[in-house]
């Protein structure tokens, strides 16, 4: 039997095993799982067991009959926890007629059957749990993720969100924090970048209904839909996942973007926008000094907190308060003579402080704006400190290079703690392009959160399975930072996880994607496929300019806009770049036709399997695309026939469409 050192993710911090096992049930049988003290989170930890022996051989669960018995209890005062701060401390006792599970606090007791779900295993007919000693506790009380609004999370189902939660779930994450309401610029088809998952308070009209088109291949032909509400608001199902989460011990954070990142609300209730000098409205940003603006933030804060924070005895709200540019800031005659700083920090703590009045005591914004103001300073800690809100503001500190790059786009000397503080890795954004492999940045972050102890992690993303690997080195380093520098460990590990039979292959398939995946020059978040040859960074228009180089504007004065040339400026830098673009794509397509062999052949045929096959796919299919119309378009300048291209085009459709 494997070493549970050798597969756990997170790892315990203390295993003691034996090599011993014991047979607790046979194919069909019957455990006996009782509960000491009942509750959500010891319901949800028998449920656990129940559903892992239902699904590795069909063993059924209750509180009385069974040959072998499971017992889940709190013991806060167990003198194994002594010295132990974290109530979610737990310990396992694997026994020849009993195995116990000891939890700190119910949440600690649900973590100890998350572990024991992961080790069971079948040997024929039996089912085998091994002789074994854990002792486990986390080193961040606070480890979570941000899924974004943003293309794709709009349509997930309620079921979608259960699903997902379980998973976080299982790997120990404890904090979501659900971005509700957050806007970038012009992107597809020249669409608004705009997302609303609730309603804004007195303001029905203000919605993000989305057009969406896309080629069936189902089908043959392409598919146009048009006033597409997203899911969540159209069902308003938010309340529900709540409650599921705080079950599994997954604690919701709603976000609502304010001053930054925020079109939809000022371009639809302009009363509100920041104003031009002369008075028209901006149609994003807010004005701050407008009573009407601070009336609908208040609005919008107490219906969240009303609706979404305390029926769930939750008491954690996000404000973002990232990127608010210049051309945010209000010129009206209230504003127009304030500096950005002191609004930025007058409305940060305005709203903070009425938060913390309606019982909040984490109330978040992002660090970017202070650093980017040169305001992380004692002075401006003593303006919380002079407001009451030092106590419940909390700074969330990202940066999504690796790093060598230079995290905080070379400003990591300027990081401290002049609030409560949790950092924000990257670990999944952009799920529709190629994945990203950012356990570089995952572990360089930790690392900054460490020094300065940081209270919690919230990795910033948006939920796809195809980012499972970072997924799990983030769960593992909040969990156990001392796995900070053993990313081969880290690696074997999670090959073991999904391959015990075939872990050495599974290894080497992993990193041959590792080494494509991960920004290999080191100089930037995205890496070299996503950052150059993808349609993401394509996609937003861009200012028109004329021959000199000189911004085109239209017969009113502004600037006008124009999409970017997609494939023919990737084409383009391909064609008049050395050999080293062309290499890497070569080396893409060399790595991932290794992988997908092994993806093909592995014997596995479940959903993780499925989506690294995906990814090698994707991966294989971008390089040869690139490659074989380069390679053709060359023989084509040579003088061979147009017919030859255009069977080069067929295969790659063929390929694409697969």
């Amino acid at each position: 039997m494997r070493k549970l050192s050798e597969y756990l993710i997170p790892l315990p911090k203390k295993i003691e095993e034996s090599g011993d096992v014991y047979k607790i049930a046979s194919f069909s049988g019957k455990v006996a799982v009782r509960v000491s003290m009942k509750c959500d989170l010891t319901r949800s930890a028998k449920l656990t067991l129940e559903k892992a022996l239902a699904d590795i051989a069909s063993v059924s669960c209750d509180g009385k009959r069974g040959d072998y018995k499971i017992s889940i209890k709190v013991e806060p005062n167990d003198p194994a926890f002594s010295g132990i701060e974290s109530d979610e401390a737990y310990y396992i006792k694997t026994g020849k007629r009993e195995t116990l599970l000891v939890g700190a606090s119910p949440a600690g007791a649900f973590y100890a059957s998350v572990t024991l779900a992961r080790i069971f295993t079948i040997s024929g007919d039996d089912v085998l749990l091994p002789d074994v000693y854990v002792l486990d506790w986390p080193d961040f009380k606070y480890r979570g993720h941000t899924f974004e609004s943003r293309y794709g999370t709009e349509f997930l189902s309620k079921e979608d969100y259960f699903e997902i939660i379980d998973y976080l779930a299982s790997q120990k994450i404890n904090r979501l924090c659900l971005t509700l309401y957050d806007c970038w610029g012009w992107q597809y088809d020249n669409d608004p970048a705009e997302f609303l998952y609730m309603p804004v308070p007195g303001h029905p009209e203000i919605k993000s209904p989305k057009r969406i088109k896309y080629y069936s291949v189902r089908e043959g032909r392409w598919i146009y839909n048009k006033d597409l509400l997203p899911t969540i608001y159209k069902e308003g199902f938010l309340g529900e996942v709540i409650a599921y989460a705080k079950r599994k011990n997954v604690v919701i954070i709603p976000q609502i973007n304010t001053l930054g990142h925020n079109r939809l609300v000022p371009r639809i209730y302009q009363e509100v926008s920041a104003k031009n000098e002369d008075g028209t409205p901006k149609n994003m940003g807010y004005c701050t000094a407008n009573p009407a603006t601070m009336e609908l933030i208040y609005k919008w804060i107490d219906y969240i907190i009303d609706e979404y924070i305390l029926p769930y005895g939750n008491d954690e709200i996000h404000f973002g308060l990232d990127e608010v540019g210049v051309a945010f800031k209000c010129e009206c005659p209230l504003c127009k003579d304030k500096s950005r700083t002191d609004i930025f920090l007058d409305f940060a703590i305005d709203v903070i402080r009425y938060a913390k009045g309606r019982g909040m005591k984490h109330v978040f914004l992002c660090h970017d704006m202070f650093l980017e103001l040169d305001a992380v300073t004692d002075a401006n800690k003593q303006r919380f400190v002079d407001a009451g809100v030092d106590d419940v503001a909390v700074l969330d500190w990202w940066s999504y290079e690796d790093p060598t790059a230079g995290l905080f786009f070379g400003k990591q000397d300027k990081v401290r703690g002049i609030l409560r503080s949790r950092i924000k890795p990257y670990s999944s954004y952009q799920n529709w392009t190629a994945a990203q492999d950012t356990h570089e940045n995952i572990r360089g972050m930790l690392k900054v959160a460490m020094e300065h102890g940081f209270e919690g992690t919230d990795a910033y993303g948006t939920f796809d399975y195809s980012f499972d690997k970072n997924f799990y080195t983030l769960a593992d380093l909040s969990w156990n930072s001392s796995e900070i520098d053993n990313t081969d460990g880290f690696d074997l590990r999670y090959a073991s996880m999904y391959y015990p039979d075939n872990t050495e292959r599974a290894l080497t398939a992993f990193r041959l994607m590792r080494d494509i995946m991960i920004d290999e020059a080191h100089n930037h978040f995205q890496n070299r496929m996503n950052r150059w040859l993808e349609y993401y960074n394509f996609s937003y228009r861009a200012f028109e300019k004329d021959a000199d180089g000189n911004l085109v504007l239209d017969e009113n004065g502004n600037r006008k806009f124009v999409l970017k040339n997609f494939p023919g400026e990737p084409f383009d830098r391909l064609l008049r770049s050395d050999r080293v673009e062309l290499e890497f794509l070569e080396l893409v397509k060399k790595n991932t036709e290794l992988a997908i062999k092994f993806f093909e052949n592995s014997g596995r045929y479940d959903k993780m399997n499925d989506t690294w096959l995906l990814t090698c796919r994707h991966y294989n299919r971008i390089a040869d695309e690139y490659l074989s119309i380069i390679c053709a378009w060359r023989e084509y300048e040579r003088g061979a026939h147009v017919a030859s291209f255009i069977s080069v085009l067929d295969r790659l459709v063929n390929e694409r469409e697969k």
